[in-house]
């Protein structure tokens, strides 16, 4: 039981990254910005402050995006485990199975 909350509490925070970091990430600091600057064009009020000011935004958008993305990540992998696999005990079961299934046929 215990498990299975871990995978649900993990599950979550990595859903939470990724719906944050396309909040965040992308709809705050790409598109936004983007349709400040077009509006701003079509209105004949571009500046140099706006231009710089989105410019920024959009530069540091997809840095944004990757940090938060991998913070949720980093939660979903605390609590599902960290534990390595038994590689040994799993490759001699799946020689054995092997054996037996060339056995039979």
């Amino acid at each position: 039981m215990k498990r299975r909350i871990c995978m649900v509490i993990g599950f979550s925070c990595y859903m939470t990254g990724v719906i944050c970091a396309a909040y965040y990430g992308l709809w705050k600091m790409l598109c936004i910005p983007l349709h400040q600057l077009f509006a701003a064009c079509i209105a004949g009020e571009l500046s140099v402050t706006l231009v710089l000011a989105c410019g920024i935004k959009i530069l540091f958008s997809t840095t944004l995006t990757g940090f938060i993305w991998c913070l949720g990540y980093i939660g979903y992998n605390y609590f599902k485990g960290d534990e390595d696999p038994d590689w040994e005990s799993i490759m001699s079961e799946r020689m054995k199975k092997h054996k037996e299934k060339g056995q039979t046929s």
